[in-house]
């Protein structure tokens, strides 16, 4: 029996293996190649496999922990922070993690938030759940972020038109009271001049009254 077919078959077997082979290394990192130098391409492809699966769980782990872990700066908005929150969401399903419940993206979210919102997310947490979604949740707290902007403008402007309207009876200026005008102290440093010009001049009048 002739072996020249096996002989064929073997070389076209060769063939593929090493245009396999030059594929997988050419879309691999560096740091994997010693991993899989000496393998056959089935071999790359079951090692690379285990190698990052690994990797992805160690990657969703990670993740998870800092999902579970986050929460907002006194400093950001819910705009801002709302975003950070969702970009770590887009990474956990970017490594193969289930799509998150609504229920379970909300409840974290709203346990992540500032103190300042405690009351929005108490009335947030007596409404039926069928209600809710993210979108809405991010709004109605925005809305308390445009309501404090509001009303810190309007203290802002209050505040200015009061200290616009008020006359100093001390110097005659406007912007202050009189118990914070600065001519208080410096009214109290001219007497002591004026006590100080007072005694030279008594004394004075008794050095001229004894020569004479």
């Amino acid at each position: 029996m002739s072996t020249k077919p096996n002989k064929q078959l073997d070389e076209k077997m060769i063939k593929r293996d090493a245009k396999a082979r030059n594929c997988i290394v050419q879309n691999l990192a560096d740091s994997h190649l010693n991993t899989v130098r000496g393998c056959t391409a089935y071999e790359m492809w079951k090692t690379l496999s285990e190698t990052y699966e690994r990797e992805g769980l160690c990657g969703k782990i990670m993740l998870k922990k800092k999902l579970l872990g986050m929460k907002m700066t006194q400093e950001e908005t819910i705009q801002e922070y709302s975003q950070r929150f969702e970009n770590v969401v887009s990474e956990l399903r970017a490594v193969g993690e289930d799509e998150m419940k609504k229920t379970e993206k909300i409840v974290q979210f709203l346990m992540s938030v500032h103190e300042r919102y405690s009351t929005v997310v108490a009335i947030l947490e007596n409404m039926k759940e069928e209600d809710l979604t993210f979108e809405f949740v991010k709004a109605r707290l925005q809305s308390e972020d445009e309501k404090a902007t509001k009303d810190s403008s309007v203290r802002n402007s209050t505040a200015f038109q009061v200290s616009s309207s008020v006359v100093c009876f001390k110097c005659g200026k406007i912007g202050h009271f009189q118990r914070k005008c600065f001519l208080n102290n410096r009214g109290g440093h001219q007497g002591n001049n004026r006590g100080d010009h007072s005694y030279n001049r008594g004394a004075q009048s008794y050095n001229r009254g004894a020569q004479s």
